[in-house]
């Protein structure tokens, strides 16, 4: 009750200081309808003082929401007294085409709005205007789905970033849209301000239509920019321009607090002295705008996939004992990680040490194991986890919301085999055909009724999902709400457990499509899988009643599973939730924890036809749509591939780059065993790798990265390795060929380590540089500028107690994509061999290729991956110096005819002439 009262008082604070700031001076706000009857705002009643006023911003209501928090937001901003009030969207479920359910939840947000004191303005969200029904509805009741208005001369624009309906997850600006707001720009040209609201973030998005021409049209007004649909709060610089994504007004979160933007607040705008102060309502105060910077968000989008502080999963057989526990501090940031842990009593494991203070070092990985005592007769079948209470803080990272509390919690967990099934299974919503259920829920609580049982199969090209659910009262009075009404909802990763296993559910991965969710709100005797706009093309699902409750069947297409894993997919990780209404109450039942509990590596079902060794079955490789080009193909991405499919030996965990030369080559030329290998870094390996690499009794190793880079990122320790060798290629002022100052080239690679994707992308467009010309332009450098190392490089293998060898750089692909290729070509190697071997690193790294492409601007492509006018052009540049292939070997790396000859004979079971 104190804190309710603070912060009541505090409010009240707030209103008595602006009432007295702002006179009731009318002031007409001046909005374009474009010949709508209808309006996109409730009524207009300003007040302000003449050149200074204020407007509050909420952000997303739905998407997951959670009840009451909207409306608190609105009797809050009533305190607080602005002239009006504009939203960023998402504030109905929607995700349907009944045209019914559209007005009856537009009918039920408007009620909340109803009660503000000031104007709101409507932003169109994806759950606002997600198909053409929904997007008509719009039109009926609000009129416009984009506009903009005018008020004490600064612009404020409404962009629909949903009306081309993308259906793959990100939005857009119509060419009617864009032309319409650079028309009320080119109009308006003396504004004070722009400010632009907006669903998606299109600054943050690689397909966004036409916004960067919009952004262009935006280049001489002074704006702001605020979009939400993350759920996560961030305030970007862009241009030296203020580009903010809200957190939560009452959407899906798990409220992790600031240090993550995982808050619920609403934003006050005070425009003064021709310039806005931005400030945040939390509940637990006020905030800068830029309590979570650009930087800070990377950090911590990077620790919702992997946390800086777990316990290594165990996974439990009959022979099972837990004797100890692995406690991992992995701090892959640029800052010292504080780390206070203290373990909660627990009624069978004692753990030997109860209280853990570290720092860890930037950018450094420690294990510690803390042996257990157990109980005699400990069941680890029903074992509550352990838990650690857990304070983390960033010291270094200064002037951002830096520390932050999670529970850290252990217990062993079951590998799950999938149900056999003889019978062709049916997605009717009738389970006639399911021979078994064998995983039962119940509530040991008695807090509900109702039980279920379920069952997984895989069966020819879907996973199937049965849910047999045994429920006395079915209440449809929650509607389509799955938070409240009846409902299943299946979360499904379908990464391997070397990633789902950390998943914890957070909504930014789930838009990301790294994991998805098939959920189906139970509303009458039938009905299908909500959201099937945003599922994989043949995903599916459907219910019908039965006499004890309710029976559900889904499925899932496996090449989805196939494609995110690489082909020969390992496992993924499933957890089921069933949610019972009775009597207007709502009892969510889940198998497992739910994933943000902080229980790491819950319902993992293996595939039983995985070979081990990460290949891709040919028909399964992940390049699915080719252009054919000279010597090598695109895909659907844009990135080069060989046109035909290649088998991917996936043989270190840590290096994903790493093979032998020239393996994918369909000629009869073949290297002797365990000669030579390609890598990326080896800064990742893990203890098996080594292991692995020790046996096959490697002895040189040569690194072509900087210093800066080696210093980075040290490779590990190879106790076999008896000569490091480092021929450091791409030296600050040498890599581009120049172009880049050594200053501007250190800064740039260090935003590259540190994955700023953005600062490298503004840096580059402000030097008008192309990305694409740089690249050919560092490789014709390798011919020009690379002799002495890359000679060092081949002359080597011509003492062949050197070897086995790996050769590599950060990546395995620009400096050891070249090096490779000469090596390959001096062996004999025809041109479109050694290219094909050259663009076998993008189905090595299809995966983080994907990731990157995701996560930076589309100007950066061209830095991800191999292609084909990069390694033609330093074959060219080859051919134009020095006449001849020849030539280059013995007047360019200056090799001798004897050391050639002792490299082939060294390196080829049958030497070439």
């Amino acid at each position: 009750m104190k804190r309710s009262y603070f912060l009541k008082g505090t409010l009240l604070l707030f209103a008595m200081i602006y009432s007295l700031t702002w006179s009731m001076a009318q002031d007409k706000i001046s909005v374009d309808y474009r010949n709508y009857t209808s309006q996109p705002h409730t009524a207009l009643q300003e007040k302000n003082k003449d050149g200074e006023f204020q407007f509050a911003i909420v952000s997303d209501r739905t998407g997951g929401h959670r009840a009451g928090v909207f409306k608190k937001g609105i009797e809050k901003i009533n305190l607080i007294q602005p002239e009006f009030i504009v939203s960023v969207g998402d504030l109905i479920e929607g995700y349907t085409t009944d045209e019914k359910e559209i007005n009856d939840q537009w009918n039920e947000f408007d009620q909340f709005v109803n009660h503000a004191d000031m104007p709101f303005f409507y932003v169109a969200g994806n759950h606002d205007y997600s198909n053409p029904e929904m997007g008509k509805v719009w039109n009926k009741r609000l009129g416009p789905d984009y506009y903009h208005f005018k008020y004490q001369d600064v612009l404020f624009l409404c962009l629909n970033s949903e009306d081309e309906y993308s259906k793959e997850g990100y939005g857009s600006i119509s060419k009617k849209q864009f032309e319409y707001f650079d028309k009320a720009l080119k109009q308006n040209k003396d504004a004070k301000w722009v400010f632009l609201f907006m669903h998606q973030p299109l600054w943050t998005q690689k397909k966004s239509g036409n916004w960067k021409k919009l952004v262009s049209s935006l280049k001489n007004f002074k704006h702001t920019a605020f979009a939400g649909h993350i759920h996560d709060y961030t305030s970007y610089v862009v241009d030296e321009a203020n580009y903010i994504t809200l957190g939560t007004t009452g959407g899906g979160s798990n409220m992790r607090g600031k240090a993550y933007g995982e808050v619920d607040h609403f934003t006050v705008i005070q425009f003064k002295d021709g310039k806005p102060i931005i400030s945040n309502i939390l509940l637990d105060g006020i905030q800068r705008h830029d309590f979570v910077t650009e930087e800070s968000n990377e950090i911590f989008a990077k620790l919702e996939q992997r946390p800086p502080v777990y316990f290594t999963p165990q996974y439990k057989d009959e022979n099972y004992q837990l004797e100890a526990l692995e406690l991992v501090l992995d701090n892959s940031q640029n800052y010292e990680l504080k780390v206070d842990m203290k373990a909660y009593a627990h009624a069978e494991i004692f753990p030997s040490i109860v209280e853990i203070h570290e720092v860890v070092p930037a950018n450094t990985k420690k294990s510690i194991a803390i042996p257990v005592n157990v109980t005699k007769h400990i069941n680890y079948e029903n074992l509550s986890p352990l838990a650690f209470e857990t304070s983390l803080q960033f010291t270094d990272l200064k002037n951002v919301a830096n520390q932050w509390n999670q529970m850290i919690k252990f217990s062993p967990q079951t590998l799950h085999q999938f149900s056999s099934n003889k019978n062709e299974i049916i997605v009717d919503g009738k389970m006639d055909e399911w021979e078994s259920l064998p995983f039962k829920v119940s509530d040991p609580d008695q807090n509900t009724k109702m039980h279920y049982e379920f069952g997984v199969v895989d069966q020819g090209e879907f996973l199937y999902f049965g849910v047999n659910v045994i429920d006395p009262i079915i209440d449809f009075s929650g509607g389509k709400d799955l938070a409240n009404a009846e409902s299943i909802m299946i979360q499904f990763d379908y990464n391997d457990r070397s990633v789902s296993a950390f998943n914890s559910g957070d909504n930014a991965g789930l838009i990301r499509r790294e994991w998805t969710v098939l959920a189906m709100p139970i509303t009458g005797e039938s009905g299908d899988v909500a959201y099937k706009i945003i599922l994989p093309k043949d995903a599916d699902g459907k219910y019908t009643l039965t006499e004890k409750g309710y029976q559900a069947e889904f499925r899932f297409p496996k090449k989805v599973i196939k494609k995110r894993q690489n082909g020969d997919w390992k496992d993924v990780r499933i957890n089921v939730r069933v949610v019972d209404r009775a009597h207007g109450q709502s009892t969510p039942l889940c198998w497992q924890p739910n994933w943000n509990k902080g229980v790491l590596g819950t319902g993992i079902f293996l595939n039983k036809n995985y070979k081990g060794n990460g290949a891709i079955n040919e028909n399964d490789s992940p390049q699915k749509t080719l252009t054919r080009a000279t010597y090598g193909c695109r895909d659907e991405l844009g990135i080069n591939v060989p046109c035909e499919p290649v088998k991917v030996e996936k043989i270190l965990e840590g290096a994903v780059n790493f093979r032998i030369p020239g393996a994918s080559s369909k000629e009869n030329i073949l290297l002797k065993e365990n000669k030579v290998y390609r890598s990326d870094n080896l800064n990742e390996l893990s203890a098996s790798d080594i292991k692995k690499l020790e046996e096959l009794g490697i002895k040189t190793i040569v690194d072509f990265r900087t210093e800066q880079e080696i210093d980075k990122k040290p490779s590990k320790k190879i106790n076999t390795v008896s000569n490091t060798q480092v021929l450091p290629i791409g030296d600050p002022g040498n890599k581009f060929g120049g172009k880049l100052s050594p200053e501007d080239h250190a800064k740039m690679m260090e935003w590259f380590m540190s994955g700023q994707f953005k600062k490298v992308d503004s840096l580059l467009t402000g030097l008008n540089l192309d990305v694409m010309q740089l690249n050919i332009d560092s490789y014709e450098d390798f011919v020009t500028q690379g002799n002495e190392q890359f000679g060092a490089f081949l002359r080597i293998f011509a003492d062949e107690k050197n070897l086995p060898m790996i050769f590599h750089c950060q990546g395995g692909t620009d400096r050891t994509g070249f090096a490779s290729a000469i090596l390959l070509r001096m062996l004999g190697f025809e041109l479109e061999s050694l290219t094909r071997d050259y663009l076998a690193t993008n189905i090595y790294k299809y995966q983080q290729i994907q990731w990157l492409f995701e996560a930076s601007p589309e100007n950066l492509y061209p830095f991800y991956g191999a292609y084909m006018d990069q390694i033609m052009a330093s074959m060219k540049k080859i051919d134009e110096i020095y006449g001849s292939f020849d030539n280059y070997l013995k007047k360019g790396l200056k090799l001798t005819e004897q050391e050639i000859q002792s490299i082939q004979q060294n390196l080829l079971q049958k030497p070439q002439n």
